[in-house]
């Protein structure tokens, strides 16, 4: 029998609230300050007590941010990386819905970053939440938000 997504542990709400909320969030490369969309992620990881932590360029600009878990034993470093910037909306008069209405209409999400890196911020978000609960055998976990990838710059 196949198992269904909402018969296994997977946090598919959180998954999807998190993911909507990040598309609420305005993250253009030049446009918006990513301050914004870090904090966002700062707050849902304060709020499940974990340790977002600012990442900053050499020039002291916010480029990004991470999340940590070190078992404390030696082993592979492992690094989850997504952009949580995007790339302008262009003609939004041509959208389904607004480029940050984060719109659900049945199993769809509408809005910019809902089906690449802002999706997959959320769902690397909840696999180190779920590690940092049932740890690693040895290494260590990193979950790399980058704000700064649609510069081109790639700082974070």
């Amino acid at each position: 029998m196949e198992k269904n997504m909402s018969d296994s542990n997977v946090p598919l709400q959180g998954i999807v609230e998190l993911t909507r909320d990040l598309v609420r969030t305005p993250s253009r490369a030049y446009e918006d300050d990513p301050k914004n969309i870090l904090s966002l992620i700062s707050q849902w990881a304060k709020s499940r007590q974990l340790t977002f932590n600012d990442l900053n360029d050499a020039a002291g600009k916010l480029v990004g941010g991470y999340l940590h878990y070190q078992s404390g034993k030696p082993g592979p470093s492992i690094c989850l990386d997504a952009c949580v910037d995007t790339c302008e909306f262009g003609a939004e008069e041509t959208w389904l819905a607004s480029p940050t209405s984060g719109k659900i209409d049945g199993d769809l999400m509408f809005g910019r970053g809902s089906a690449d890196s802002k999706a997959a911020v959320s769902i690397f978000c909840h696999i180190f939440e779920a590690i940092s609960r049932v740890g690693l055998n040895s290494g260590q976990l990193y979950v790399l938000m980058d704000a700064d990838e649609h510069t081109g710059n790639f700082g974070g």
